[in-house]
């Protein structure tokens, strides 16, 4: 948005990834000894995380890794969701190779958990996760100096629809002027007491407002009674 109205723009997708290096940190659920479990804190929530490549430094194993997050319903309750389960098996007379995970979900919350049972075995060894998620560029055109904002997170916004996506190959083509973001300001919506209520509840709300207004008007009308015996 700039100057109060919104900037057509689109989006070019690149097929481009970057990636995102985090160490793991172990995580032991003292219910399950024989399983191992890693904690990886994510910058923000709802990642839009495209692959997963888990590295380990152990020679010989045979493990059913499984990724996961941890998330809450309506009542509060925490669950698991999973986000995927693949076997990752390695010998010593192999290269070692690490474990690649495509994701087709978004992640929902900031932090992802990864484990696996060792059964009888000596637990493995991570050495790092490798997040990767796709380049995706905002082009607009502008010649108003005023800086821009750009508003996001409401789930329920549908996508705008522009005539500018006529002349998308000119803009993808045009030369550009990369712009720097700012600092994150978080916007708290405002919201009537009304919102969300049906057309018959708001009925109801102003006739009872209505009776209300009746009875306090009949009663200044009524005569007073008399103070004398």
């Amino acid at each position: 948005m700039q100057v109060g109205k919104q900037v057509p723009y689109i989006i070019e997708r690149t097929g481009h990834s970057r990636d995102l290096i985090f160490s793991p940190v172990e995580a032991p659920d003292p219910k399950r000894p024989s399983v191992t479990r890693w904690k990886f804190p994510l910058s923000q929530a709802g990642l839009p995380l495209s692959q997963l490549v888990i590295h380990s430094t152990t020679k010989l194993f045979d493990r059913s890794i499984r990724f996961y997050e941890v998330l809450k319903n309506q009542l509060g309750e925490s669950y698991e969701r999973n986000v995927a389960t693949q076997v990752w098996m390695r010998t010593p007379n192999e290269k070692s190779q690490p474990l690649v995970i495509a994701l087709t979900e978004r992640m929902q919350s900031d932090t992802l958990w990864i484990e696996t049972d060792n059964g009888d075995n000596p637990p493995i060894a991570l050495q790092r996760l490798q997040a990767f998620f796709p380049v995706v560029r905002l082009l607009y055109k502008t010649t108003n100096t005023e800086p821009c904002d750009m508003v996001y997170g409401n789930a329920s916004a549908t996508a705008p629809r522009y005539d500018v996506s006529l002349i998308a190959n000119q803009l993808l083509n045009a030369e550009r002027i990369p712009v720097t973001l700012g600092s994150v300001q978080t916007i708290v919506p405002t919201t009537s007491p009304l919102k969300g209520a049906s057309g018959g509840v708001l009925l109801w709300a102003v006739l009872a407002i209505v009776v209300v207004l009746l009875l306090v008007v009949v009663a200044k009308l009524l005569p007073k009674p008399s103070s004398k015996p």
